[in-house]
């Protein structure tokens, strides 16, 4: 897939998730996908295969209802999308606004999500995956 086509279905699964399609994101996930928390986050485990995917979804909306991102930058670099994300709402529970930035890398295998990994930041993102800030201007 061209990196256009890989951009496209990152933000149109971005633009479901905000819609609160859950139908429509699982179009572009994968069976077999493992979707990896941040690890400063008390979730050890992937969330794994579609079953995982409705429980992340689920546990999301669950703490933050009115919950919406935005994808402040997109990079397509090597075989990965990098986007770096701005989630915002209010606690379910509390009413208080919730704010939180984090940086996904995204593997795809068959044209959807195959591997989704949080990270706090971009630098963390890039080296985690053995790239660099360079590698994102080629």
């Amino acid at each position: 897939m061209s990196p256009e086509d890989l951009e496209q279905i990152v933000r149109e699964g971005w633009d479901a998730f905000n819609r609160g399609d859950y139908e429509a994101c699982l179009k572009i996930i994968h069976p077999s996908i493992e979707w990896w928390p941040a690890a400063d986050e008390l979730i050890v485990e992937p969330y794994r295969g579609h079953e995982g995917y409705a429980r992340l979804f689920a546990e999301t909306r669950e703490g933050v209802p009115d919950i919406q991102v935005e994808c402040e930058e997109l990079s397509v670099i090597c075989d990965r999308v990098i986007t770096c994300l701005h989630f915002w709402g209010r606690g379910s529970q509390s009413g208080a606004p919730v704010e939180v930035r984090e940086t996904h890398v995204v593997r795809f295998q068959d044209g959807k999500l195959i591997e989704v990994r949080e990270y706090r930041g971009r630098v963390e993102a890039m080296e985690a995956v053995g790239l660099s800030e360079q590698d994102s201007q080629t």
